[in-house]
């Protein structure tokens, strides 16, 4: 209300986000927003969001008829501050040190010392709830506390004055690396999905954590918190993020140091470098990884990187040079007994061999699927029902494929990995152009591709850009098929890869361009493809979508 009684100031469509910002950064406090309200006299409301990161400096004045203490939102906190006990003062400024909340637990662990016991700490965040400095509630089973924003930023500049901050940080740092590491192998079992939901509460605070080796503090731990922190990046579609955070820990680390800690982050920057189609430095960092993996006589690892090794060699379309690495990694996922590693080396060889032979695969694929059922991992699970799926599409059974995509669909989905989720969708529809219900097919299609571009999966989006021309062929559309195989093939080639990686959809590729081809004289054909080529991503999925009209 403060925001809108300014005379010249009114809420349109566009400004209506930073509104929306403002109010939620500044916690709804009524004082903040009125000193907010006062500077859209010299301020547009989209500088004044931009602004609040300081806001204590930003928002003073008020009133001229305030008491002093209330005409500025530092002196309100200041005088809010000052009637806390020491102790009450010490843990305030303490708690500043995480983001998006903290339990109990994590609370006893990290703001103790000089004065406060771990038993001392309930008693005291009791005392700040009943002077509403924190709040509490239950998320997802879990009690989390959080401070209002306002009030945490003006506790982290009381931390940095009382020189609190760099002990609090690492022990922020080392509690959040611990556990961190004690759920990563949680997230191949049963118990995935609630770590997950456990891991998504405490993201902000693992990101605080490792914004600290970057300002001096411990980069062993900062490298350690990122490589366990691969396994929940890889699952929740942070691989971005999470490439990034990986690299930052691998340079501030000691170059070169053979230690557990940077074969894993370099194992999960290859991978998800692979996953993004990123290639600088993929083969390099695995094969530095695999040589640290193999002298510390890790045979887990050992097994896991040379999957992973495969792997890559599989996506630039190299599948005979992969089966030698995948055939190692099964023979020492064996000799470890993990049902886990073996049922993922299986899938590697599996993928590999049906690039040549469906029915040899087959085997590999269902031995695989077993494991991986009996392991509990249910986003592995739902990779191997997309890898199973591909062999129903090689051999054109299209109920088959329809079912596992189906199963795989709703695995990724309950996951909420969108990536994954993106692909089953175009899984799904192919088998509804399969079944000759285009009109699916095509809604799948368009969701798939939608689902994709909302995360730079550029190279689904192409394979969906191919597909979508496989409709329109089947619809009758030659010349927008051919415009369409042009933009796919483009994109896919744009990101290192080709069409021809994946048989099962080369063979779609193949009979509908020589079904357009026939269906175009040579100058049209010509026009078409070209069009294609030319297209951005932007243009290719508006020409897709705008023009589905099957």
């Amino acid at each position: 209300r403060a925001l809108l009684v300014q005379p010249s100031f009114a809420v349109t469509n566009f400004n209506a986000p930073a509104v929306a910002q403002i109010c939620h950064r500044l916690d709804g406090i009524p004082l903040a927003l009125e000193l907010a309200a006062a500077r859209l006299k010299v301020l547009p409301v989209e500088e004044l969001e931009k602004r609040l990161d300081d806001r204590f400096r930003l928002l003073t004045g008020g009133s001229r008829t305030a008491l002093p203490r209330q005409q500025t939102l530092r002196a309100t906190i200041d005088w809010s501050y000052g009637l806390l006990s020491e102790a009450e003062r010490a843990l305030l400024r303490r708690l500043s040190v995480f983001a998006g909340g903290w339990t109990l637990p994590a609370a006893e662990a990290i703001c103790v010392g000089d004065g406060i016991e771990t038993s001392d700490v309930l008693d005291l965040l009791s005392r700040l709830m009943d002077k509403s400095l924190i709040s509490a509630d239950d998320q997802g089973g879990v009690f989390r506390y959080r401070l209002l924003e306002t009030v945490r930023q003006y506790a982290a500049e009381k931390l940095i004055d009382q020189v609190e901050s760099e002990p609090v940080r690492d022990r922020h740092l080392k509690y959040f690396m611990q556990w961190v590491e004690e759920a990563e192998p949680k997230l191949r079992g049963p118990e995935q999905i609630q770590c997950l939901d456990r891991i998504e509460l405490e993201h902000d605070n693992i990101r605080t954590a490792l914004q600290w080796p970057s300002s001096g503090g411990d980069a062993e731990r900062g490298l350690r918190l990122a490589g366990a922190a691969f396994w929940f990046w890889n699952l929740c579609s942070y691989r971005r993020e999470g490439l990034r955070w990986l690299k930052a820990a691998l340079a501030r680390a000691p170059e070169r140091q053979r230690t557990p800690a940077r074969a894993k982050a370099l194992t999960a920057a290859a991978t998800m470098a692979m996953q993004m189609w990123t290639t600088d430095e993929v083969d390099n960092w695995y094969e530095e990884a695999l040589e640290i993996w193999r002298d510390l006589g890790d045979t887990w690892w050992t097994s896991f990187a040379l999957l992973l090794m495969g792997w890559r060699r599989i996506n630039i379309n190299d599948a005979a040079s992969a089966k030698p690495f995948f055939e190692e990694s099964v023979a020492l996922a064996r000799q470890a007994k993990d049902v886990w590693i073996l049922g993922y080396a299986l899938r590697g060889l599996g993928a590999a061999t049906e690039r040549f032979d469906y029915a040899a695969a087959r085997p590999l694929l269902e031995e695989s699927l077993a494991l991986l059922q009996a392991a509990g991992d249910q986003w592995a699970l739902a990779e191997q029902l997309k890898q199973l799926a591909t062999i129903a599409w090689g051999q054109r059974d299209w109920v088959e494929l329809a079912s596992f995509g189906q199963r795989s669909l709703a695995l990724f989905q309950n996951l909420g990995d969108r990536e994954d989720t993106s692909e089953a969708l175009g899984t799904l529809a192919r088998a509804m152009l399969g079944q000759g219900d285009l009109k699916k097919a095509a809604a799948l299609c368009g969701e798939a591709m939608a689902l994709a571009g909302t995360v730079g999966y550029g190279y689904e989006i192409g394979g969906d850009l191919v597909l979508y021309a496989c409709v329109a062929e089947a619809g009758g559309q030659p010349r927008r098929s051919a415009t369409l195989l042009a933009a796919g093939e483009s994109l896919l080639n744009s990101l290192g890869t080709t069409v021809k990686m994946w048989p099962w959809a080369y063979a779609d590729y193949e009979q509908c361009m020589a079904s357009a081809r026939s269906q175009l004289d040579d100058a049209e054909f010509a026009r078409a493809t070209a069009e294609g080529r030319t297209m951005t991503l932007d243009q290719a999925v508006k020409y897709a979508l705008e023009q589905d009209d099957v």
